[in-house]
């Protein structure tokens, strides 16, 4: 009988173990989980709290301290991060990640009044809220990396199309099988204004269009009376998804208000997706109360060299291409719950830039963390997961050589526990104070990652445009002759290379070291002139 108890016993713990995954797995099951230890980093926890010479360690793809201890598990993998700072991942909240777009239907010349969708679906075909974004999605290596390599973690998903365009996914951007990378498969309902591939005549204008969003309230109301006339999986599906988190994306700021009267009369908390131009209406916007998801898709600066192009540019576009960034401080001063996209943008590249441009013209660097990390996940009710370095969390942060919103490069992005490179350090340290000629000095600061410079020529100093290819060094500065550009190697204690001048002329060129770079020394950091524009008028 004790024999039995033991066998039972043994089995039952085997049971459980095996039933923590739902996929076999060919061959031994490799269970062991690495601890990593991140030691001497300047720890970003959140945006109210830094730790300096901090140290985070992980086990798996979990957080088990972000801390000023220096006790180190034993058997962990050691990362000495000095002079590195580790902030938590971003997180977007509208992208259409791993999901394809909708195909487009073959345009016909006669007129389609009925939906041609089956299986007891809604009249409609622009409002198809049983679509479950679940059920397309894969993992995508390109649009993953993407991401990735602009310091996002997590992204909410579904597809873009429709009135109401059913439920969004909450994914991880980790490599592996969807089901270890989706952290909620119903996470969200998804609505717009925009009829998306649906070629049926109804609606045709924007009043049908709000007028076919308020009914489809109604009639969602009365099938949930539990009427048993007839099945409608719409409408179920519509009503299954009123408790989760609901984004609306809108195609100017005029659109909010529309919203806000269907959002009243309904008593929805909408989360609006917005489209840069929220601040044009500032004063009104408050009044709604509504939280928002804003892009950061500032216009670029029209070209005015040809009079009569100049021309063609109105007042309008020429005042919010100079006002746009603002948008973000704007909304953020005046208290409303924002979070920041990259939709819009025609690179993931260029995000973290659209940020620090954000910050140049206002935006507190705290406020635009708040907006990355953890506004979207109390926004879309996983701040127990993530959004922070805490103790429990996913293992979802970046690892940056500087300050992020300073002249800083991400090293690497971990997402659930797995390191993503996105920089390699330099192996060669050029820093240091160089002579260049008898009384001219080149000073190169910085991080090994982002090289900063500045050459002094007898009373002047001009920035220098530094980077580095393997055991190459570039440089490039403009005088009042023009630009220099300049390619050197370092031999020992000198810099070694060939320059051109303005006039296409080649050089030699040598800097010799009469200073070794300290991290303590100082950094010049030019003062930061936040632009003012007085009151915003549209």
């Amino acid at each position: 009988m004790k024999y039995l108890l033991i066998v039972f016993t043994s089995l039952s713990f085997a049971i459980s173990a095996l039933a923590q995954h739902t996929f076999p797995v060919n061959g031994v099951v490799n269970s062991y989980e690495s601890t990593h230890a991140f030691i001497n980093a300047t720890l970003v926890v959140s945006p109210q709290q830094s730790i300096q010479n901090g140290t985070l360690i992980i086990k798996g793809d979990e957080i088990l301290r972000a801390d000023a201890d220096t006790t180190i598990p034993q058997g962990a993998i050691v990362h000495d991060m000095k002079g590195k700072y580790i902030y938590p991942s971003f997180i977007d909240l509208n992208a259409n990640y791993g999901i394809d777009e909708p195909k487009k239907v073959k345009w016909k010349p006669s007129p389609q009044y009925k939906s041609n969708t089956k299986s007891g679906a809604g009249w409609n075909e622009a409002i198809h809220p049983e679509f479950n974004a679940n059920s397309l999605f894969a993992y995508n290596e390109n649009e993953a990396d993407s991401y990735r390599s602009a310091g996002f973690g997590v992204v909410l998903s579904h597809q873009n199309n429709g009135i109401a365009r059913g439920s969004g996914l909450l994914a991880t951007l980790a490599d592996g099988t969807e089901n270890k990378s989706i952290l909620k498969g119903k996470a969200s309902a998804h609505y717009s204004l925009s009829k998306g591939t649906s070629r049926q005549k109804y609606p045709s204008s924007l009043m049908g269009t709000l007028a076919l969003l308020h009914q489809s309230y109604l009639d969602a109301e009365w099938y949930a009376q539990g009427q048993d006339k007839e099945y409608n999986r719409s409408l179920e599906a519509w009503n299954d998804l009123q408790d989760s988190p609901q984004f609306f994306e809108v195609r100017d700021k005029l659109d909010i208000f529309r919203i806000h009267k269907i959002a009243d009369e309904f008593e929805i908390d909408y989360y609006i997706v917005g489209n840069g131009d929220e601040y044009q209406r500032i004063n009104e916007l408050v009044n709604t109360n509504f939280s928002l998801v804003i892009p950061l898709n500032f216009p670029d600066a029209y070209d005015v060299s040809n009079p009569q192009a100049a021309d063609m540019v109105s007042l309008k576009k020429m005042k919010h291409w100079e006002l746009a960034p603002t948008n973000p401080a704007v909304l953020f001063d005046n208290n409303i719950f924002v979070a920041f996209t990259s939709s819009k943008l025609k690179n993931k590249s260029q995000f973290l830039d659209k940020v620090k441009t954000a910050i140049e013209h206002g935006l507190s660097e705290s406020d635009a963390l708040a907006a990355l990390t953890t506004n979207p996940a109390e926004m879309i009710e996983m701040s127990h997961r993530i959004g922070t370095l805490e103790k429990g969390k996913l293992a979802n942060f970046i690892v940056s050589s500087a300050p992020i919103f300073e002249d800083a490069e991400l090293i690497s992005n971990w997402i659930q526990g797995k390191e993503y490179a996105i920089n390699t350090p330099k192996s060669i340290d050029f820093r240091g104070h160089y002579l260049c000629s008898e009384k001219d000095t080149l000073k190169i600061s910085g991080s090994l990652e982002k090289y900063s410079g500045k050459l002094y020529i007898d009373s002047l100093d001009f920035k220098v445009k530094l980077t580095q290819e393997g055991p190459h060094l570039n440089l490039q500065y403009e005088t009042d002759e023009g630009v220099f550009r300049i390619n050197a190697l370092k031999d020992k204690q000198t810099l070694v290379g060939t320059g051109v001048n303005p006039k296409g002329q080649t050089f030699d060129w040598s800097a010799q070291l009469i200073k070794a770079f300290e991290e303590l020394d100082e950094v010049e950091e030019d003062t930061p002139n936040v632009p003012h524009y007085g009151e915003t008028w549209f």
